[in-house]
């Protein structure tokens, strides 16, 4: 049997693997936790700083909407 040491040290390991894994996905799949990390909504008059936008995708005939966020092409 392990010590107490070893037993810990496996748990924070697998503790620290699932957590990464999870935010992972979550930031993966999820535009709004992606917004939430990564960007930030900017003032009208800073237009000229905006580098990424929020496009919404429309499916009437499956009637789906998707959210992305995309790079502006200059």
């Amino acid at each position: 049997m392990t010590d107490k040491e070893n037993l810990l040290a496996v748990g924070c390991l697998i503790l620290a693997v699932g957590t990464n894994g999870v935010l992972l996905l979550l930031n993966f799949w999820s535009v709004a936790a992606h917004e939430l990390y990564a960007y930030k909504s900017l003032q009208a008059n800073m237009i000229e700083k905006c580098t990424h936008v929020k496009a919404k995708v429309v499916n009437k005939k499956q009637n789906t909407t998707k959210y992305f966020i995309v790079p502006l092409i200059v």
